[in-house]
């Protein structure tokens, strides 16, 4: 039997995982600044690649340590969705696109242990 106190920490660990996704995809193209999540206009623009690429982190990151099953099945498909029907097209701000997908996995299944958002890399030699 599951402890009930290892499920916080397993979601913790998902929304840790995810952060890590956004920020792994903006390392080469962000300047660098103090540890803190970046606001709107901070960071460079995104493209579709580095769009698809951070959709594939997140959801592969959901679809293997999310600790809800169905739930995870549901946000990855909704967001491959999205992504393919271009519902993210218009979106080149990092920190606006971090902000939408929040927003579209909640949509889907309200979590408040799960965020996504995109910071600064922390490490000036890593742009």
């Amino acid at each position: 039997m599951k402890s009930n106190r290892l499920l916080p920490a397993r979601a913790t660990r998902v929304a840790a995982f995810c952060v890590f996704a956004v920020l792994f995809a903006l390392l080469s193209v962000t300047s660098p600044t103090h540890a803190q999540m970046a606001e709107p206009g901070q960071l460079p623009s995104m493209d579709s690649a580095t769009r698809e690429a951070v959709v594939d982190s997140i959801t592969a990151a959901i679809d293997s340590i999310y600790v809800l099953g169905e739930p995870a099945k549901r946000i990855v498909a909704g967001l491959k969705q999205k992504l393919a029907s271009g519902d993210y097209d218009e979106i080149t701000d990092p920190v606006e696109f971090a902000r939408t997908l929040y927003e579209d996995c909640q949509a889907i299944n309200h979590d408040g242990h799960f965020r996504i958002f995109a910071l600064p890399p922390l490490d000036p030699e890593l742009v």
